[in-house]
């Protein structure tokens, strides 16, 4: 009996640490080990999307799972010079790496959570595209043909179809021409510009 109770012991002991090892990790106990960029580097489920330098920060952007991250570190004034000094070879993401290796990170933010949801955007629709830049977004240029233009808002970029017709021409004044045109439709399009701080931030 006592042979029996203790390989039954035996039995759920393994069952319980084969279910531990099986456990996915989540995105916030990978990034917990995470203290440095050169840490961040080195982590190869995070997928680099891009990085910057601007005023003693530099920001490295990265995709973990589905979520589009952004973490953030102090650049002494020696070094941001000397980052801003690389040439872009084929050398500059290396050269890069050494440069910012031992940054400590101050905090990793998941931008995803400041994506608006389709039924959040599909409320923008028959605002004016002037409205729209009043309100906070920015022009980053379109595509007359099929009249989708590309509006910036914090980190993201979005794709905006707007109810109208306009003729492209060298000296075309596109806020006069486009601001008028209602918005038909708005998408999510992707990461604009990873340094770019929102006013929700």
């Amino acid at each position: 009996m006592k042979k029996l109770l203790v390989l039954f012991f035996i039995i759920i002991l393994a069952m319980s640490v084969l279910a531990g090892c099986g456990k996915k990790k989540s995105e916030s106990d990978i990034l917990s080990s995470v203290k440095t960029i050169g840490d961040l580097r080195k982590l190869s489920s995070a997928e680099y999307l891009q990085s910057a330098t601007c005023d003693g920060k530099f920001v490295y952007g990265f995709k973990l799972k589905d979520s589009i991250y952004r973490a953030v570190a102090e650049v002494p004034k020696d070094v941001e010079q000397k980052i801003y000094d690389l040439d872009y070879d084929e050398d500059y993401d290396e050269k890069l790496g050494e440069l910012t290796s031992t940054l400590e990170i101050s905090k990793i933010d998941n931008l995803s959570k400041l994506i608006p949801s389709q039924d959040e955007l599909d409320k923008l629709v028959g605002k004016t595209f002037e409205e729209l830049l009043e309100e906070g977004w920015h022009f980053g240029g379109g595509n007359y043909d099929d009249m989708e233009f590309y509006l910036n808002k914090g980190p993201f970029y979005y794709v905006a179809t707007l109810d109208g017709k306009v003729e492209y021409t060298e000296d075309l004044d596109e806020m006069e021409a486009v601001g008028p045109l209602k918005i038909k439709s708005i998408v999510y399009g992707g990461v604009g510009d990873i340094s770019e701080m929102d006013e929700e931030e």
